[in-house]
């Protein structure tokens, strides 16, 4: 399934990969930046493949959720026809609900 990821998430997913490149060492951060970023990509290829095999969030009205494994990241996205929509990239641990609801909106 076709897979669009919105100018919102990708921001997000730069803030991610912002934090973990400015890990001290520098060769830590890269490390950490690049493997962040991978485990995006293995995240949307998996939604790609299972989409509606993912669980909704509780709070989020028709919002599916996977987590960036092993960072403490969530892939927040929609199914939409023929695509899947990821709408958000969030922290775990962040109150993230009411934004992405918005998003959804």
């Amino acid at each position: 399934m076709a897979v669009h990821v919105v100018p919102e998430a990708r921001e997000d997913l730069r803030e991610a990969v912002r934090h973990y490149r400015s890990i001290r060492p520098p060769a830590v951060g890269r490390l950490l930046a690049v493997r962040a970023l991978a485990a995006f990509r293995e995240a949307a290829r998996s939604i790609a493949e299972t989409p509606l095999g993912r669980p909704e969030h509780p709070d989020i009205p028709g919002g599916r959720f996977v987590q960036m494994d092993p960072f403490p990241y969530l892939v927040f996205y929609t199914v939409e026809k023929a695509q899947v929509v990821i709408v958000a990239v969030e922290h775990a641990r962040r109150d993230y609900v009411e934004r992405i609801t918005k998003r959804l909106t």
